[in-house]
């Protein structure tokens, strides 16, 4: 079973939410360090910025009952930035609202990044499919599965290289280290 993502929507407002169900069983963990939901819900809860989805709520149990941990967070109405970019490659590229939402978006990402980093943490996996854009196209980092939290100036070493290979910072390439 895989990690599930849904669009769910509220009845009585209309309102539309992202439900990620984990594909881990709660009762069966022993540790709950041992699965990367408790570091989505951790993270998500204790960030608050127009620049991180919002988190809506927790369930231990998925939609059918089981007892699989679900997080809910605000629904980011224009998807992720990858599907962005590939519908506006097929339209002119001068068109100065593009140009502007790129501007947009562009700082967007570095405010959110800067924010993140000013509360210790190093999301480890920045692709464009981790980029969410609410419906003003301002972006919103997500998908914090492979970040760790990280003391003051700490550097964290790991064995492991974490990410998308054309997005991985040169330190981590060359030292397997991750820093702010």
């Amino acid at each position: 079973m895989k990690d599930q993502k849904l669009q769910i929507q509220e009845e009585k407002t209309d309102t539309f939410y992202t439900a990620k169900t984990f594909k881990i069983n709660i009762n069966e963990l022993s540790d709950v360090n041992e699965s990367n939901f408790h570091i989505i819900f951790h993270i998500l809860s204790k960030l608050s910025s127009p620049s991180i989805p919002k988190l809506i709520g927790l369930s231990l149990t998925n939609f059918s009952k089981e007892p699989n941990p679900t997080i809910i967070t605000e629904f980011s109405p224009n998807g992720h930035l990858i599907e962005f970019l590939r519908k506006e490659r097929k339209k002119i590229k001068s068109n100065s609202n593009f140009c502007r939402r790129k501007f947009i978006i562009i700082y967007g990402i570095a405010f959110s990044m800067n924010y993140i980093h000013n509360n210790s943490i190093v999301h480890r996996n920045l692709t464009p499919k981790s980029i969410l854009l609410d419906d003003s196209f301002n972006p919103k980092i997500s998908s914090f599965k492979h970040s760790i939290l990280l003391n003051n100036n700490e550097k964290h070493y790991d064995s492991k290289v974490v990410g998308k290979a054309p997005y991985i910072a040169p330190e981590v390439w060359m030292n397997n280290e991750y820093s702010k």
